[in-house]
């Protein structure tokens, strides 16, 4: 059945030039605007343009796509986007400081994607993603071995920060994140950043966060966060959890 004829979507992004009505995921977002149906096709991507989906935009994602952002640029849920949906799980690489950035002000966002780097060295901080906002539905993947850290800097890198992230479920796999040499003064798996993480409930498997001097930590709330819920597994950190926050339930967390 062809593109054109198939039912449920708007529009249907391919990677091939005449196959569907776009060949960028970033430019489909773009110009159909507010509350589109959106089917991307399995294959490899390269998006020169951030990528920002939409108010109550949903977008299915088929199998094996790959996409590969260029310098600087981010798949980003902007301040104010209400109800953008990723379907489908995905992988996504570049070397912007936060490659996946939710932005303070969106919410009811979802998406569920495999997350890596080409940010090697580390000039001075890794963030895969910057969580901000509320009432989100995050699955992310991380899987990055032997990372550098770029000279002397030093900076504390993370995989995952959140700085303001309220009343969300997000589910964390982190395989591998490790550095190989002592360029940062701490490595953080997940950093749930000081005041304004309240209400989440956090499903994590994290794994082997590890430094060459060892301050690789896996888990780390910080004091002024309130009220989340912890469950799941966190192994062969250097430090596996830390936690400084109020009110956390974590009677389900191995460590």
């Amino acid at each position: 059945m062809g593109y054109k004829t198939r039912p449920n979507y708007d529009v249907y992004v391919h990677p091939t030039a005449g196959v569907g009505d776009y060949t960028s995921i970033a430019t489909a977002l773009s110009t159909e605007g507010v509350g589109a149906s959106i089917y991307v096709s399995g294959g490899t991507y390269s998006e020169s343009a951030d990528i920002l989906p939409l108010d109550e935009q949903e977008v299915t994602m088929g199998d094996g796509i790959t996409i590969n952002m260029a310098t600087g640029k981010k798949l980003k849920f902007a301040n104010g986007v209400d109800g953008a949906r990723i379907k489908g799980r995905f992988t996504i690489t570049g070397d912007s400081a936060r490659l996946i950035h939710f932005e303070a002000g969106s919410s009811n966002c979802e998406i569920d994607v495999i997350a890596n780097t080409t940010n090697s060295p580390i000039v001075s901080y890794f963030y895969v993603t910057q969580l901000d906002g509320d009432d989100h539905r995050i699955k992310l993947e991380i899987d990055e071995d032997s990372l550098t850290g770029g000279g002397s800097n030093p900076i504390d890198a993370c995989a995952v920060i959140s700085s303001s992230l309220v009343n969300s479920r997000v589910d964390l796999n982190i395989k591998n994140f490790s550095l190989s040499d002592n360029a940062t003064s701490n490595l953080y798996g997940w950093l749930l950043f000081s005041t304004g993480n309240d209400s989440n409930v956090l499903n994590v498997n994290i794994n082997n966060v590890t430094t060459a001097n060892s301050v690789g930590r896996g888990l780390t709330i910080g004091a002024g966060s309130n009220s989340n819920s912890v469950t799941g597994t966190i192994l062969g950190c250097n430090t596996n959890y830390s936690d400084s926050a109020t009110g956390t339930a974590d009677g389900g967390l191995a460590t």
